[in-house]
């Protein structure tokens, strides 16, 4: 009887570690008040989360605003449905852009010299790419002197996810904005 009760209550667990939610647990939990940062050189916000949403303003690679909390799916473009994400720009402006251009609960960083990009978080397995001095690129990710960034090289069309030591970046505004 006791063995039958002990796995009864060991089976009872806590729904938030099943995964009940669909979301991975290893990632990064974004909430309302995160800061959200543009990671393309110009991006439009929108008063409406749909592809012919009307126009509000641009924000700008590197602009930080503030999320929401608020997401949606615009499904009116065939076999490409678009995830958008509602900021708030410093200057109190609301607006919804395309989750793809922005990181959200990021910090921005310029990288100081050509440094080569990790495939792991060890110095013996290095990748083939590497940034170029004052790179734009955000950290999503730290743990022990590494860290996770998105970044686009130049001749890149997209945005890649590598680890990189965090000595190798920068966080002064000044370089942030070159």
């Amino acid at each position: 009887m006791l063995i039958c009760l002990t796995f009864i209550l060991g089976s009872c667990g806590n729904d938030k570690k099943s995964g009940t939610d669909g979301n991975d647990s290893t990632a990064v939990k974004v909430t309302e008040g995160d800061p959200a940062i543009c990671l393309w050189s110009s991006v439009t916000l929108k008063a409406s989360p749909e592809q012919n949403g009307k126009y509000v303003t641009n924000i700008y690679m590197g602009e930080t605003a503030t999320f929401l909390g608020e997401t949606a799916t615009d499904s009116t473009v065939k076999n490409k449905p678009r995830e958008y994400v509602k900021l708030k720009l410093k200057d109190g402006t609301k607006g919804w852009v395309q989750a793809n251009y922005v990181a959200i609960k990021a910090k921005p960083y310029a990288v100081k010299n050509m440094t080569k990009l990790y495939k792991r978080p060890d110095i013996l397995a290095p990748g083939k790419d590497q940034f170029e001095q004052m790179q734009f690129v955000v950290v999503t990710e730290e743990q022990d002197g590494w860290v996770k960034i998105k970044g686009k090289k130049r001749a890149d069309s997209w945005f890649k996810d590598f680890l990189i030591k965090i000595e190798n970046l920068n966080s002064t505004e000044a370089d942030i904005t070159v």
